[in-house]
């Protein structure tokens, strides 16, 4: 366990009930089942949040991997998408405006990887450096730092809300 990052064992389950869940995920929008898409997207962001709190050596790994919260969010959003359009339960224009919507998320994400990039890379020194004042002229202040933390849980939070209107329409229905 210590070897993927994990420290527990229940961050282990977690990692075994997310990685569940994201595969259930494509399935039951396939077979457009609403109630079963949205328990395993609300178990598997809730997991989700859990390891960023408890395994973030877990999630680094993950991210190593190309299996990070994007790859999560783009499976799940596009499952969600699926699901849409199967059960057309947004009609024509309502699955143009998710779309739309998955594309602003992503493209926010994207916009904000670049100026944390940008900006991490703007504060290294080109040579090692000792012993220097951080006020003098050439080094700016550190930036906040919301512009440079990774805005996984936010995206997560964002998914949260979806899979919440999504059960609440299921149920509706």
């Amino acid at each position: 366990m210590e070897r993927l990052g994990i420290r527990t064992t229940r961050g282990l389950t977690a990692f075994v009930l997310m990685a569940g869940c994201l595969a259930a995920t494509p399935f039951a929008a396939l077979y457009g089942a609403g109630w079963a898409f949205a328990a395993a997207g609300l178990l598997g962001v809730g997991c989700d949040l859990f390891l960023h709190r408890t395994e973030p050596g877990l999630l680094d790994r993950l991210s190593r991997l190309h299996t990070g919260e994007t790859l999560r969010f783009e499976v799940r959003s596009v499952g969600l998408l699926m699901l849409l359009a199967q059960l057309d339960l947004a009609g024509h224009t309502g699955l143009t405006a998710a779309i739309a919507l998955v594309m602003c998320l992503l493209g926010g994400q994207a916009l904000h990887s670049a100026m944390r990039t940008m900006i991490r890379r703007r504060l290294r020194f080109p040579i090692a450096a000792h012993d220097i004042a951080p006020r003098l002229p050439g080094i700016s202040d550190r930036p906040l730092r919301s512009l440079t933390e990774w805005p996984g849980q936010r995206m997560l939070a964002y998914e949260l809300t979806a899979l919440l209107g999504l059960t609440g329409t299921a149920g509706h229905r």
